[in-house]
């Protein structure tokens, strides 16, 4: 270990380094001064960063002063490493590549530094910089359903479908480290790809960034088209904790976009610091209407609401009363409105599960349907676009924490305006077909099994299922080694039914059951997916059972079973 002095310039600046391929794990590099270190170590062949900062604010939520510290890895393992320190955010890249990146709050390092530097690191230099680099648009190798961003560390937040240009925009917040980034305030951005055609993908620069250390994360939002240019609206979680600021950035192509600078809050009696989501939308009359989640301060026990706003312009907004006050626990998050085909529609979520009301009018009254789920439960936060009269929606399953893969479905309209879901198949990846014949697990004196097929993942099984008598239950098994999936079929409870390995038989899962399913008494198609650890299965009149996380993943045996009758399987194209 070789021990000197490095200056660390106060502004944005860029430190790069070499390390030789006889290097073994520990300590690489380290910079020091008597209150911050930055640190470089290597472990299992990949670079781990420690960052230290100090802010010298004092806030309420963080005290005087305080110091903070930030974690980067590099995901895999490289011989070459740059740091670059952007103020508003810290990106780490491995062998040319963008591996991770933090937003930082206070300054790191700076000035005259304690320099230590093991013998495998060369090529040492840091060089000061003048603005941040600019990314580019990069075409995407495949289909878009299951989309994650293609680096480490990264997931797909909350979705914000868009049309434009003929395009279905897919803004997202991007997230890294499952929402734990800057502080656990998420730093999120609203990321975007984008297709003509749901066929041909591209993935485009950040739309909206974080580009202020006091923008602690930007929040879910909306856009909308206003004398040939679109609006962005949005809210800034405040990285002091105090109120969060409502603001817009304009774009005239959909991918760049301009921050507005001005900035307004909420006021009483509606609490300020949680605001965000804002939805935008136009009346048949003209005005613009902003919805926004937060709660009304009445002292009712469930203030959760969607805050009302109006403006001519855009720019200038008045303040009413609620416009939904659901009466759910928790804030109803992440709103959408639009109307179609003379229904208007309303969703919200809470928890990350989105319910939607239906109205012949533009504000109400409005009706609850029977199933008022978007899409699914296990879909979180889902919003619609309408794409070549088609309506489309988009929301993120989880991978294990906050965050995960965007999954996009299309809905239809029933009669009564309520919503079914439809598989879009311009976006299906390729999925292998398992070869099928017909069975019968026939279990008119004790339980039946009988194997569908070897199926190699990823693969997609469409059949006909029916049951002998009303009292029958069945059961498609999906057999991962000795981890076994059940998805269970009650014609008699009129349920469909998802259980996990480790849950116990006839266990209620509220999140993976659907109650009231119709006609299951006579035969009824499936279609059921699975991709990789990913699993969602489509009944008849457009309910969807799942998408599912599931813990493995590899070569799967499909089985049928039944109990107190039989249950015949047929399989279709």
């Amino acid at each position: 270990m070789h021990s000197s002095v490095m200056q660390i310039p106060s502004g944005l600046w860029s430190l790069s380094f070499r390390i030789s391929e006889a290097a073994d794990d520990g300590l690489l590099l380290e910079l020091k001064t008597d209150a911050l270190t930055l640190a470089f170590a290597r472990t299992g062949g990949y670079v781990s960063i420690h960052l230290e900062t100090v802010w010298d604010v004092t806030t309420e939520k963080y005290g005087e002063n305080p110091k903070f510290c930030f974690l980067m890895n590099t995901g895999t393992p490289c011989r070459s490493v740059r740091l670059d320190w952007l103020d508003s955010v810290i990106r780490l890249y491995a062998d040319g590549k963008l591996a991770d990146e933090e937003w930082p709050l206070g300054r790191p390092v700076q000035g005259e530094c304690s320099l230590f530097r093991a013998d495998c690191v060369s090529e040492l230099s840091i060089e000061p910089l003048t603005s941040k680099p600019a990314d580019g648009d990069i075409p995407l190798s495949g289909p878009a359903q299951f989309y994650m961003p293609p680096y480490h560390n990264a997931s797909v937040g909350d979705c914000m479908p868009f049309v434009s240009g003929g395009r279905y925009r897919l803004y997202h917040l991007f997230d890294r480290k499952h929402h734990q980034s800057k502080m656990t305030l998420g730093a999120h951005q609203w990321a975007q790809i984008s297709s003509g055609n749901l066929i041909d993908w591209t993935l485009h620069p950040i739309a909206v960034g974080v580009d202020e250390q006091w923008e602690g994360s930007i929040c879910t939002g909306s856009m909308i088209e206003h004398e040939g240019k679109i609006y962005a609206f949005y809210a800034v979680r405040m990285s002091d904790g105090s109120p969060a600021k409502l603001s817009w950035a304009v774009s005239e192509d959909g991918v760049h976009f301009k921050k507005s600078g001005q900035y307004f809050s909420l006021s009483a009696p509606y609490e300020p610091v949680s605001a965000r989501d804002p939805k935008v939308f136009k009346d048949p009359d003209g005005l613009y209407h902003m919805l926004v989640t937060t709660s009304i301060l009445d002292g009712r026990t469930r203030p959760g609401c969607l805050a009302h706003l109006t403006s001519r312009d855009l720019i200038n907004w008045t303040q009413h009363k609620p416009f939904l006050v659901p009466g759910y626990p928790g804030q109803p998050e992440c709103s959408d409105y639009f109307e179609w085909n003379g229904y208007y529609y309303i969703s919200f979520a809470n928890n990350l599960n989105a319910r939607y009301r239906i109205s012949k009018q533009p504000f109400g009254p409005w009706m609850r349907p029977k199933d008022d789920i978007v899409v699914s439960p296990n879909l979180a936060v889902p919003k619609m676009a309408l794409f070549n009269g088609r309506c489309l929606a988009s929301g993120w399953l989880g991978d294990g924490a906050w965050g995960g893969w965007a999954i996009t479905y299309e809905l239809f309209q029933r009669e009564d305006g309520s919503l079914g879901v439809k598989f879009i198949e311009e976006m299906m990846p390729d999925l292998n077909a398992p070869r099928l014949h017909p069975v019968c697990a026939d279990a008119s004196n004790s339980y039946a099994e009988e194997l569908l097929a070897e199926c190699e993942n990823p693969f997609r099984v469409r059949g006909t299922v029916a049951f002998d008598n009303p009292g029958a239950a069945g059961e498609l098994i999906l057999s991962f080694g000795e981890a076994e999936y059940r998805i269970a079929f009650d014609p008699l409870e009129k349920t469909v039914s998802f259980y996990e390995p480790k849950d116990r038989p006839l266990d209620v899962n509220a999140r993976s059951r659907l109650i009231n399913v119709k006609g299951m008494d006579k035969p009824f198609d499936i279609d059921l997916v699975v991709h990789d650890r990913i699993l969602m299965l489509l009944l008849p009149d457009g309910q969807l059972l799942l998408p599912s996380r599931l813990e493995h993943s590899g070569p799967c045996r499909l089985s049928a079973s039944c109990r107190d009758g039989q249950m015949r399987f047929t399989p279709r194209t």
